[in-house]
């Protein structure tokens, strides 16, 4: 029965062999050896929230370059399918369309596309316009789609870049 006894401790009285705190009695010590009182044990979830930090920082500037690229290359989907859906005559009003970087930030990005020299052609091709003697011309809509378009493709990008 002794034998049991030295073997088996009775969990519903623990000591506290520790001397000092009696936040000691919770920490206790550590299986290195090293005894944990409550100042090492802040210490060290300090040093864990820096290192978290630093992951979460790492993360984050990875996060931001992928969805940079990803808002380029929307941009530059939405520019190419203004071009290929505009309506030509003479195609001026198609080889006009541009991007540029609007604002960029180390964590976001505006790409604008735009016509700067048919840029007063946009609206009354897109959603078309009366006539001078009577009636409308109709719309051409070849921007709208292409919005649409690059909005989706820059959704999808953006989780695809996050998942993996």
């Amino acid at each position: 029965m002794n034998i049991l006894t030295s073997i088996f401790k009775a969990r519903d009285k623990p000591k506290n062999a520790t001397s000092g705190s009696s936040f000691r009695f919770f920490l206790g010590g550590s299986t290195a050896g090293k005894s944990v009182t409550e100042r090492s044990a802040m210490q060290m979830t300090a040093v864990y929230s820096c290192v978290r930090m630093e992951g979460l920082t790492e993360y984050a500037d990875l996060a931001s370059s992928e969805v940079k690229r990803a808002v380029r290359k929307a941009g530059n989907t939405v520019k190419s399918d203004i071009q290929s859906s505009a309506p030509r005559r003479t195609g001026k009003y198609a080889k006009s369309w541009r991007t540029k970087t609007t604002s960029e930030t180390t964590l976001s990005m505006e790409v604008t596309v735009y016509s700067p020299t048919r840029y007063m052609l946009a609206h009354l091709l897109e959603h078309g316009h009366a006539k001078r003697g009577g009636g409308r011309v109709r719309a051409i809509p070849h921007i709208a789609p292409a919005e649409e378009h690059g909005e989706n493709q820059l959704m999808s990008d953006i989780e695809k870049a996050l998942k993996g």
